[in-house]
């Protein structure tokens, strides 16, 4: 079985390929169309339904790793977007303050 893998592998485009070699180990045993629909949801870009088609097929283990890799990867997501909010609202001030100093600055007579 390990030609018919290689084989889809390399039908894949290199930046899926990262994709299905991580997963491909808990298809160890798989019988031949389960893998080739796997490959299949991945080439059409069905992400979701492809990774619960892995998920299920991966030992306790593997999907405890699984889990770790992507907390982390969704915790550096996080903390990217927390750094664009304060960016944005530190923007959003300096140019309310931009509008709103020329008719406060008229009001008060200054």
């Amino acid at each position: 079985m390990a030609s018919k893998i290689t084989e889809l592998l390399e039908k894949l485009p290199d930046d899926l390929r990262e994709i299905a070699e991580r997963y491909l180990p808990a298809f160890e045993g798989a019988i031949d169309a389960d893998i080739k629909e796997w490959v299949a949801l991945i080439v059409a870009g069905d992400w979701n339904p492809a990774y619960r088609f892995a998920i299920r097929k991966m030992s306790t283990d593997e999907l405890v790793a699984e889990m770790n890799r992507v907390n982390v990867l969704l915790a550096g997501l996080n903390a990217a977007n927390a750094e664009i909010i304060t960016a944005q609202k530190s923007m959003m001030a300096e140019f309310l303050l931009a509008l709103v100093t020329p008719v406060l600055g008229t009001a008060t007579g200054n």
